[in-house]
C-alpha cells in the first residue's frame, strides 16, 4: 500500500514536475545549445489528459520505455504496462537536425493517424495511405516537413521523402513536431509508427511492435489532447517509479 500511495503521489504532481523540468536550462548538457521553449509546450501540457512518455537511460541510446498516463479524477494513472520501444539511432537531441538520426527532446501534441488499410472504432484522426502519399524532407523544398499526395515522379518534384506506403508505417500517428512555424532543416516526419524483426533503432521516430501499438493506439482520445513527451531517464523516469 504504501507503495501505491508514493506512485500516486508522484503521477498527481506529474504535469508540474514535467513543466520545470521542461524550464530549467538545467536539462541541456550541451554547453552551447540553450532549451527553447516553444509558446505552443506549456499548452500543450496543460490540456493533455494522456501523455506517452518516453524516456532513455542516456540521451546517445537508441533503447527507451514508453510509459501511457491518463488523467483521470484529477490524478495520473498508469493505462498499460510499460512498453520497450525504440527511438533515433544516435538517440535524442535538443537541437534536432534534418538527418542527425536523433529523436527530438520534448513536449509535442499527437496528429493524426494514419496506415494502409482501414481502420475503424478509433477515437483520433485516421487517414489511410496510398501509393501516391509522401512526407516532404527535401530541406529546400517549400513542402518541407509536410504530408502531400502526388500522383506524379516523387522524384521529379523533392529531392527527398517517405514514402507513407512504407512497410513499418502500416500504422502510425505524426508527432507534430517543427510544425508551427516549420523551420527547414530543423528535422521532419516524425512519427509514432511499428518495428520488424531487424529493427534496431529509427530515424528520429518512436517506434515498437504492432501488438504494442495497436492497443495503444484504440486507447488514444483527440478530446483528451494526447501527447508525447521524450526525455532521458535521469531527467524523468524517478518521477514514475
Amino acid at each position: 500500500m504504501k507503495k501505491k500511495w508514493i506512485i500516486g503521489a508522484l503521477l498527481g504532481s506529474f504535469l508540474s514536475v514535467v513543466t520545470s523540468l521542461f524550464l530549467s536550462r538545467r536539462i541541456c548538457q550541451q554547453k552551447k545549445v540553450e532549451q527553447q521553449i516553444n509558446d505552443s509546450t506549456l499548452p500543450v501540457l496543460q490540456k493533455a489528459e494522456q501523455l506517452l512518455i518516453v524516456t532513455a537511460e542516456n540521451d546517445y541510446t537508441s533503447n527507451a520505455t514508453l510509459v501511457f498516463l491518463e488523467k483521470r479524477d484529477g490524478s495520473w494513472q498508469r493505462v498499460m504496462k510499460p512498453i520497450s520501444v525504440l527511438i533515433g539511432k544516435h538517440g535524442m537531441t535538443l537541437d534536432k537536425q534534418e538527418g542527425d538520426g536523433k529523436s527530438p527532446i520534448g513536449v509535442f501534441s499527437l496528429g493524426t493517424s494514419f496506415g494502409h488499410h482501414e481502420v475503424t472504432n478509433l477515437h483520433i484522426p485516421y487517414r489511410q495511405t496510398t501509393p501516391h502519399d509522401y512526407w516532404v524532407d527535401d530541406v529546400e523544398s517549400p513542402d518541407y516537413n509536410t504530408w502531400v499526395h502526388e500522383n506524379g515522379n516523387p522524384e521529379k518534384r523533392w529531392a527527398s521523402f517517405e514514402r507513407m506506403n512504407h512497410p513499418l508505417y502500416k500504422y502510425g500517428i505524426v508527432v507534430n513536431y517543427n510544425e508551427d512555424p516549420i523551420i527547414p532543416g530543423k528535422g521532419s516526419a516524425i512519427f509514432m509508427h511499428l518495428t520488424n524483426k531487424t529493427t534496431t533503432h529509427t530515424a528520429g521516430c518512436v517506434a515498437m511492435p504492432e501488438q504494442n501499438f495497436l492497443p495503444l493506439l484504440y486507447k488514444l482520445e483527440a478530446e483528451k489532447h494526447p501527447a508525447i513527451v521524450i526525455a532521458e531517464k535521469s531527467n524523468l523516469l524517478s518521477v514514475l517509479s
